[in-house]
């Protein structure tokens, strides 16, 4: 899985308020509804999170992501649940509700990043290409760099790039970064 996918959702967010800004036309700012930084973060997670959860399944994850994009805008007026997983175990307050036979509650109380449905238009764009088939393939497995970063720098750290290093020191790198160290 690439950092690429929540930072580039964040990063485009950020983007897209101030080029509208630009424009004269304001996305973030304090109201409710308002594409502000803590609902960016959360939508950047909203994001992540739809990929995990979804992982070997590229249309599951789309639907995913799609969902926690139409709950921020749904209000109790225009409800937008469609995409929402159905289910009493569902994380959607509405179709938790749905499924338990109750009355959902208002979406003041439950939707927790709330979006004005007009920002939906100028944001869409961001969204269809980060649920491009093509960036979603690529993190269709769940798999990070992390691994192949912290190897070199346990290598780095045992042979520096500015002396030649022998094979027996590298080998000793490797096997600290499988096995760990020993501490007695």
């Amino acid at each position: 899985m690439e950092t690429l996918r929540s930072t580039g959702l964040r990063t485009s967010l950020r983007k897209a308020v101030k080029e509208w800004r630009a424009r004269g036309v304001s996305l973030g700012g304090k109201s409710r509804g308002s594409l502000k930084e803590e609902t960016i973060k959360k939508l950047s997670q909203y994001y992540q999170n739809a990929i995990h959860w979804n992982k070997g399944d590229i249309e599951a994850m789309k639907t995913a992501i799609y969902a926690t994009l139409f709950h921020s805008i749904s209000t109790d007026q225009n409800p937008q649940h469609f995409k929402c997983p159905t289910g009493k175990d569902s994380w959607c307050f509405f179709q938790a509700a749905l499924a338990r036979g109750e009355v959902p509650g208002p979406h003041v109380k439950h939707v927790k990043t709330p979006l004005k449905e007009t920002h939906l238009a100028k944001i869409m764009p961001i969204y269809q290409r980060l649920t491009s088939n093509e960036l979603l393939q690529r993190c269709i497995r769940c798999v990070t760099q992390n691994a192949n970063e912290s190897l070199h720098s346990i290598i780095w750290v045992k042979c520096s790039k500015e002396t030649s290093a022998i094979l027996r020191r590298v080998t000793i790198a490797v096997c600290e970064f499988n096995f760990g160290t020993k501490n007695h």
